[in-house]
């Protein structure tokens, strides 16, 4: 996603996006970050045909930081108003906790709800990118070896999901070693 961050009242990011908000294909937007300590919504918008998004309190705990929004990538398929968003817990010291979630609501003005959560703490991973198209959603993360440091990830995970219905589901898993690329 491009944009302008904008800070708004009460401690909402605001994203304005000057072309509209990119389908994914795009890098994160480093720069999408709340202004509040991550209890709160925040705001992602798009181009004046597109509502802007409203991020609701997510399940992570941050231990009292920020949580910031790295990526909002729009999922086309049988639920209307679906996106992942892809999160990671602000101001800590080495490899932060991460995650990403999948987010619908029923039309472009009503508020978005957590459906699920598509990578857990167990995963031990740090959610990178997301893409997505009519038929699969493809998520990149970093992880680490059961001998590496928790600060230097040095394997990649890719977890792919397709639809089942109104859901998400695992439809690929890969795995490799720093350096190596998925097949």
């Amino acid at each position: 996603m491009t944009g302008k961050v904008v800070r708004a009242a009460l401690g909402v990011l605001v994203v304005v996006c000057a072309a509209g908000c990119s389908t994914g294909s795009g890098p994160a937007h480093p720069a999408a970050q709340p202004a509040s300590s991550g209890k709160g919504p925040a705001v992602v918008g798009g181009a004046a045909r597109q509502r802007p998004w409203v991020v609701p309190t997510l399940p992570m705990d941050c231990s009292r930081q920020n949580l910031d929004i790295q990526q909002i990538t729009p999922v086309p398929g049988p639920v209307q108003g679906a996106a992942v968003v892809i999160v990671r817990c602000g101001d800590l010291i080495g490899s932060p906790p991460s995650s990403a979630f999948l987010l619908t609501r029923s039309s472009s003005t009503a508020k978005p709800v957590v459906a699920q959560r598509l990578l857990s703490d167990d995963e031990q991973a740090i959610a990178v990118h997301v893409t997505s198209n009519a038929e699969q959603v493809v998520l990149r993360a970093q992880t680490w070896s059961a001998d590496a440091p928790r600060c230097c990830p040095d394997r990649w995970l890719v977890r792919g999901f397709r639809w089942l219905g109104q859901r998400l589901v695992p439809s690929a898993r890969q795995s490799g070693p720093a350096g190596s690329s998925p097949a």
